[in-house]
């Protein structure tokens, strides 16, 4: 079996080839001496995240995933254990009590607050919530019950 001087240069092309993506592969591994560091900017869609198909792409969307449960979660406890302010008819509760509530859950109240306003789930005064202090500040939930039960929906459905 002989092969023709044209096949025979097309398999060295599909070498070179794979040459090339090692070597453009390497620049991007920080633990190769071919790495090259690249630059973003701050507006770019690539900063600040993971490469596609990478495992840690992966991890991020799964944290993503239980965090926005968590969100969830800490507006179903608003929901069920506040009370229904008249004026506005939002689900209100106070920060004491949502955190003598919410502890037993997770020792992370403050900081999903803060992402669930991040969010526009939730709003209260001030930047951050403190024990002791804060203890009298009132957290209203932003979402009605039927948009806070289409969202728990949508969360267990990753389908729709």
């Amino acid at each position: 079996m002989s092969l023709s001087v044209s096949e025979i240069g097309s398999v060295f092309l599909k070498f070179r080839e794979l040459e090339q993506d090692a070597l453009e592969q390497r620049k991007c591994d920080v633990y190769s001496k071919n790495y090259v560091p690249k630059r973003f900017s701050k507006m770019s869609k690539e900063y600040g995240t993971p490469k596609p198909g990478t495992l840690t792409e992966m991890r991020a969307k799964k944290a993503s995933k239980h965090i926005a449960k968590e969100m969830l979660y800490l507006c179903e406890v608003i929901q069920e254990n506040g009370y229904t302010n008249e004026e506005t008819g939002n689900a209100e509760i106070t920060f004491e009590n949502l955190f003598k509530i919410y502890t037993f859950i997770s020792d992370k109240v403050v900081g999903i607050l803060l992402r669930a306003r991040k969010h526009k789930m939730v709003d209260f005064e001030g930047e951050m919530l403190y024990q002791r202090r804060d203890e009298a500040k009132i957290i209203s939930l932003l979402l009605s019950p039927a948009e806070l039960q289409t969202a728990m929906i949508n969360l267990k459905n990753p389908a729709n």
